[in-house]
């Protein structure tokens, strides 16, 4: 029989700025939060969290980038 070890520490990856702007971007597009998890690779939670937090709308804002 092969152990199975469950004290392993997932590896978690932030979004990176490029993703946060491809979400913006698309959601700007009226894509659907689904459509944006897939064409990422992510979660659908994530996208869901990350759109939650406001961190998308703050980038836009912080390069000075009104839409």
């Amino acid at each position: 029989m092969s152990e199975i070890n469950y004290n392993t520490k997932k590896q978690y990856k932030q979004l990176s700025l490029v993703e946060r702007t491809k979400i913006e971007t698309l959601l700007n597009e009226k894509k659907p939060i689904r459509y944006i998890a897939e064409r990422l690779g992510r979660n659908v939670s994530t996208i869901y969290r990350e759109i939650k937090r406001g961190s998308v709308n703050q980038i836009v804002h912080r390069n000075g980038i009104s839409t």
